[in-house]
């Protein structure tokens, strides 16, 4: 009896250490089928009905959710190499605006903060239009800034992702700018002008009211190769930043004054349209002022009204006065950053 007892014991023994040793094998089994275990630093894109992950290592990870019905969007910026961003000096004009390009060594869009492309010696209203978002090769010019004291260089200097810090200084040897400097690498076809509508004087012969309108400027901005146009954005300003108005079209009036001794009887303006480029990469827009006949409409267009009797006759031209008479307002102005 004894004998048929341990023979039972035996037998239940070894029944559970059989279960026991299948149910180990199915459980290596599944971890095998749900674990998956990402190298440091990298991120992997996985389709799948049901992903059951029992390790994951990463230096960072945001939860997004999954839309099973559609591919997961592609990342909006490359990862950033290594790159040197070297800046240089274009040229100085007459009226002392600085102009700097660069070259950007990598074959991709780079960014940097703030801080690692800096200039020194220049205006802060003109620091919101130094650049941090790089096109990949040459682009000149790339913006101007004018200087706090004349007699102090302007430099800029820029970090590039390579950790070199490079800097550009205007100094004597610097060329005055002409035409053929200040060529732009980026081509740009638009042909911007301020048109001039009919005057209206006032009832009791006061005023002079006129409407400008800024044309020639399409919708989008003009970028360099790598980046992507975003909508340009477009003000006019009363010639000394004391009245600007958003849009491509403004209405202003001017005093009708008598100079004597010929009895002249003029309405001066001075009217500017200010166009702003808004260029986008790597996550970062980047404004930017347009050149050429761009720098003619935000300098000024002059605006002479001369009224004879109950007639208004306009003459208007880039620089210069209505027949010596001083125009209304004529101070440089900028435009905002973060206008339109």
């Amino acid at each position: 009896m004894c004998d048929h007892w341990l023979m039972k014991r035996l037998a239940m023994v070894t029944s559970c250490l059989l279960i026991a040793a299948a149910c180990s094998d199915s459980g290596r089994q599944a971890s095998s089928a749900t674990s998956v275990t990402a190298p440091s630093g990298s991120v992997a894109s996985v389709s799948a009905t049901s992903v059951s992950a029992t390790s994951v290592t990463a230096t960072s990870i945001t939860p997004q959710p999954v839309d099973s019905s559609s591919p997961a969007p592609a990342p909006t910026a490359a990862a950033q190499t290594d790159a040197a961003l070297t800046p240089f000096v274009v040229c100085i004009n007459f009226n002392a605006a600085t102009y700097f390009g660069y070259r950007n060594e990598a074959d991709q869009v780079v960014s940097v903060d703030p801080a690692s492309s800096a200039v020194a010696g220049a205006e802060p209203d003109d620091e919101a239009y130094v650049p941090t978002l790089f096109a990949p090769g040459r682009v000149s010019p790339a913006f101007y800034v004018f200087a706090v004291d004349p007699d102090i260089p302007v430099s800029w200097t820029i970090t590039g992702t390579d950790g070199v810090g490079r800097t550009a200084t205007s100094d004597p040897q610097v060329p005055e700018c002409t035409d053929e400097l200040l060529q732009p690498t980026v081509r740009d076809e638009r042909t911007p002008s301020i048109e001039i509508g009919a005057p209206q004087l006032s009832a009791d012969g006061s005023t002079v009211t006129i409407e400008t309108t800024a044309v020639g400027v399409p919708t989008l901005s003009v970028c360099a190769d790598g980046l992507t146009a975003e909508p340009a954005s477009v003000g006019m300003d009363d010639g000394n930043g004391g009245s600007t108005t958003a849009g491509n079209v403004s209405q202003w009036t001017a005093d009708v004054l008598t100079f004597q001794p010929e009895g002249r009887r003029v309405a001066t303006f001075i009217v500017s349209a200010l166009v702003v480029d808004r260029c986008s990469g790597a996550d970062v827009t980047q404004s930017s002022w347009p050149n050429g006949a761009f720098d003619d409409m935000r300098n000024g267009l002059t605006i002479c009204a001369t009224v004879t009797n109950t007639t208004v006759s306009i003459d208007s031209f880039y620089g210069g006065l209505c027949g010596g008479l001083a125009p209304t307002g004529g101070a440089r102005i900028r435009p905002s950053a973060n206008a339109g």
